[in-house]
């Protein structure tokens, strides 16, 4: 029960940072954005954090309060307004984003993160260009799975 509970409490967990060193256009002539998608494994092994994640490093480190962070895969959409796009992940993962609503100060997604046909998480998020977005993920035996959303 206490497994479910933080599982559940982690999955529900979304945090838009406050604001973060990236800027980007929103939306170009044709009506979609661009989305960097970031798949992060975290856990209390060896304490570190990759390069690649130390614009995140602050953020990921007062939140999540794990040892360690390790870029396990990273992925680059273009998302139409009004449409769909798929990404897929490591570990027998996907991450499907539908455009909900967009404009020029960002864009209103629904975000179904799977492994195989299993749902891990399913919500809704206003996605910001200043803004990255972190989603935390399942636990496994290895380590904690989180997401960083980046529209550009």
């Amino acid at each position: 029960m206490k497994r479910m509970h933080s599982h559940l409490l982690i999955s529900l967990l979304v945090l838009l940072f406050v604001s973060g060193p990236f800027a980007g256009v929103a939306h170009g002539q044709t009506g979609s954005s661009g989305l960097e998608v970031i798949l992060v494994k975290a856990g209390n092994g060896k304490p570190g954090i990759d390069a690649a994640l130390r614009p995140y490093a602050a953020t990921l480190k007062r939140v999540f309060r794990f040892e360690s962070y390790r870029m396990a895969g990273k992925k680059r959409l273009q998302v139409t307004s009004g449409g769909e796009s798929v990404a897929s992940l490591p570990g027998g993962q996907s991450l499907h984003v539908r455009s909900l609503e967009s404009g020029s100060r960002g864009m209103k997604a629904e975000i179904n993160w799977k492994r195989g046909g299993k749902n891990l998480l399913h919500t809704r998020i206003n996605l910001r260009p200043e803004s990255p977005a972190v989603l935390g993920g399942p636990k496994g035996p290895e380590g904690t799975w989180l997401l960083i959303l980046r529209l550009n």
